[in-house]
């Protein structure tokens, strides 16, 4: 039975033309083949790979380190190599390393997936104290549905998680310290 799942994987390597790829986080063909829109490597912006996605884009992540905070306003799937393996670093004072809101105009209800990653470094006071703006692991306001797993939130200035207006969240596997 081994033999023949060996086979098998050698043969949808060859089809898909992943060779030597296979088992590693990064680009072309195993990304696509993993479900990712767009693969970011370290040292490239997470903030445009979200702009420039489409509405439910499944963004990953490669294995590092950014220092960067990121805004999310719109169904996406932020997704990591693993907790301990991809970090986001926030480093812009007052703000969550990642928010997650929806424009005031929004008349539908975004999703998030955040998956994979830990999110720390927020740190200093709220930047808008009166809107909820502050430096956590998280901010997830507006219309949203989160869905959190496999993640850290940690070493964070507020809260880990906080949640304004109509947002939701789901939370599985993941760590908030």
């Amino acid at each position: 039975m081994k033999l023949m799942r060996s086979f098998g994987l050698a043969v949808l390597t060859a089809l898909l033309g992943l060779g030597s790829s296979i088992g590693s986080v990064g680009g072309g063909a195993l990304a696509q083949a993993q479900g990712c829109t767009v693969t970011v490597q370290p040292g490239q912006s997470i903030q445009a790979a979200i702009d420039a996605a489409a509405e439910g884009a499944v963004i990953c992540l490669a294995e590092g380190t950014w220092e960067e905070n990121v805004k999310i306003e719109k169904s996406l799937t932020l997704q990591g190599a693993g907790q301990e393996l991809t970090i986001i670093d926030g480093v812009e004072e007052g703000y969550a390393v990642i928010w997650i809101t929806t424009p005031e105009e929004a008349t539908q209800t975004a999703s998030v997936k955040v998956e994979g990653l830990t999110m720390t470094g927020a740190q200093g006071y709220c930047a808008d104290p009166y809107e909820g703006i502050c430096a956590d692991g998280m901010l997830i306001q507006g219309r949203v549905q989160a869905t959190i797993s496999g993640s850290s939130i940690s070493g964070n200035g507020e809260d880990g998680i906080r949640l304004g207006g109509s947002a939701r969240a789901t939370i599985s596997g993941s760590t908030i310290s």
